[in-house]
């Protein structure tokens, strides 16, 4: 067989094995299994991402309440609040009031204020603490205590509030002035809790500089707006007038 014959030979049968595959398949194989598995890679780590993000949204409904009510984790308390009817939050401020006339300096530290929704004690924060601080003074415990004793006559709710001016405050202790306002509202409320109240009947609210009585642009504004108040709700649609006329006829006595 002549050279040019075997060359058409080996042209046609495409390689000397006939059973072997071209060169450039097996790189092209290659090539095909590095994608497979680098798509299955991809896929992987898109079901671990979309795992944990149901993961995520679960908590983040579970926190809104957005759950539906046969998979709830945080149930509800279904206990009424009791909102007494107006003569007994009456007989409590007229006690307190009665408690003030023995003490001349509570004069003008503490004041009253019967709204629609109830009645507010007002108490200066430079009575119960220091500036910047949390603390109560110990000076003011015995009449927080005549207080107690007052608010223990009956079992309605007390919601303490914890106000301050818009001076701002930064200290080890407080960042803000929410922060500030909400430990002294707590302080309140657990001293009463100390003095055998009930903690259940509290709230305690944090206002922070938000809820002024008075313009923060003078040095008196702000002393009024720096306070803490005893709030007493009472019966709401219910006629008030003699309750507010109460209120007038014991501090003018």
């Amino acid at each position: 067989m002549s050279r040019q014959q075997r060359r058409k030979k080996k042209k046609d049968s495409g390689g000397d094995d006939m059973n072997s595959a071209p060169g450039w398949m097996t790189t092209y194989g290659d090539m095909m299994s590095l994608l497979l598995v680098f798509f299955i890679l991809i896929v992987s780590f898109s079901s671990v991402q979309e795992s944990e993000f149901q993961k995520a949204m679960g908590s983040l409904q579970r926190a809104l309440g957005l759950l539906k009510s046969n998979v709830a984790l945080i149930t509800p308390s279904t206990q009424s609040i009791y909102i007494p009817p107006r003569a007994e939050v009456r007989q409590v401020i007229n006690e307190i009031l009665r408690t003030m006339k023995d003490i001349p300096e509570l004069e003008n530290s503490i004041s009253f204020e019967s709204g629609e929704d109830g009645v507010r004690v007002r108490i200066s924060n430079p009575l119960l603490f220091d500036t910047g601080k949390a603390n109560l003074k110990p000076q003011i415990l015995p009449v927080l205590d005549k207080i107690a004793t007052l608010l223990d006559t009956a079992e309605f709710e007390v919601i303490i509030e914890g106000h301050t001016d818009n001076v701002p405050i930064y200290n080890e202790q407080f960042h803000s002035n929410w922060e500030l306002s909400a430990a002294r509202s707590v302080a309140v409320v657990e001293q009463f809790v100390d003095f055998g109240i009930n903690p259940e009947r509290f709230s305690a609210v944090a206002y922070g500089e938000y809820k002024p009585l008075k313009s923060n642009l003078t040095s008196d504004g702000r002393s009024k707006n720096r306070r803490v108040e005893v709030f007493i709700p009472y019966e709401q649609n219910s006629n008030n007038e003699g309750m507010r006329e109460s209120v007038r006829n014991e501090k003018n006595g």
